[in-house]
């Protein structure tokens, strides 16, 4: 086991890459606006389907 007391060594040793990880976390925190938006009625649900935000039918 790898033992490191320096946090950027940590994630070099783990494969961690922050930069890659950051658009992922920004477009999702985007979909949030969205989704709250659409739920004030500020957008439509056309809008979100362009986004690729789909809500499922509940059974």
């Amino acid at each position: 086991m790898i033992q490191t007391t320096k946090t950027s060594d940590a994630k070099v040793v783990a494969g961690v890459n922050m930069d890659q990880k950051q658009p992922v976390f920004l477009r999702m925190l985007d979909d949030k606006k969205a989704i709250y938006r659409f739920f004030q009625g500020e957008i439509s649900i056309d809008e979100l389907n362009a986004r690729g935000i789909k809500f499922i039918k509940p059974l």
